[in-house]
């Protein structure tokens, strides 16, 4: 490989060469397997990569058999450790070009939105997601500020729900908000300090809505706590344990709007 190359690929490791690029790695088995089986993402397959010595062919074959003219290359041990991102590596990453955003005005058509304000660690905005994927739900907008779902992190915990979701980024969550609340959507906010509980029978009011959940340590925003119209709700404690996981609560939350309609 020479050496150019190499180094281009390996600036994917860092957030800022992503952004730029439009693309990101991935590493492991399941995540790439995930990535084939995905109708959205399935050809954005740019670059190959696996250690000496790698035994699953299929899996390299399945990949250039979805992306004709992929560029598939074996790598000596101490070469592909510089791509590598995880302690005990199966052996094999993939380059991935980033696909096409559908237009947000999608969303109008949905039921549920799940909806993430500067959520940060990236193992609960890969377990959010993943969770979201369990329950059928696609579609999940995070403002300009929350974490970078392409993060490696992000994408293991996860567990490849990545590429069955939809992902919006927004710059303005308010006036999102607003705007999907022009369009009939419940708007609802999961906040510690609210007076009403998911379990109480107004929760679901509405057939479209719209689930916001904040920051791990601030929570959300007084700027989307002061809009009057945006209903909030929490999750009713029975003990002095001070607050819930955020992925934790999204999936209580999510389970009661999924069974609340079933």
């Amino acid at each position: 490989m020479q050496k150019f190359s190499f180094k281009y690929y390996e600036k994917l490791k860092q957030k800022k060469y992503r952004r730029l690029e439009k693309k990101f790695l991935i590493e492991g088995e399941n995540l790439l397997s995930e990535c084939l089986s995905s109708e959205k993402y399935a050809s954005s397959v740019e670059a190959l990569f696996f250690r000496k010595g790698y035994a699953n062919v299929q899996l390299i074959r399945k990949a250039e058999a979805a992306n004709p003219g992929l560029r598939s290359e074996e790598l000596e041990e101490n070469i592909f450790n510089k791509l590598s991102d995880t302690v005990n590596s199966q052996g094999i990453i993939a380059c991935i070009r980033n696909s096409a955003e559908k237009d947000i005005s999608d969303l109008f058509i949905q039921n549920t939105v799940i909806t993430l304000e500067n959520i940060s660690d990236p193992g609960n905005l890969g377990t959010i997601i993943r969770t979201c994927y369990w329950f059928g739900l696609k579609n999940i907008v995070l403002n300009n500020t929350a974490g970078e779902f392409q993060n490696p992190k992000v994408l293991r915990s996860s567990q490849g729900a990545v590429f069955h979701s939809e992902i919006f980024i927004v710059n303005d969550l308010k006036n999102f908000l607003r705007e999907f609340e022009s369009k009939g959507f419940n708007i609802i906010l999961l906040d510690l300090k609210a007076e009403r509980f998911i379990s109480d029978p107004d929760f679901i009011s509405c057939e479209k809505n719209i689930l916001v959940f904040g920051n791990e340590s601030n929570g959300i925003s007084e700027e989307l706590l002061s809009e009057a119209s945006f209903k909030k709700f929490k999750i009713k404690g029975y003990s002095d344990c001070e607050s819930l996981n955020v992925a934790v609560s999204a999936g209580i939350v999510i389970n009661r709007i999924i069974s609340g309609r079933n």
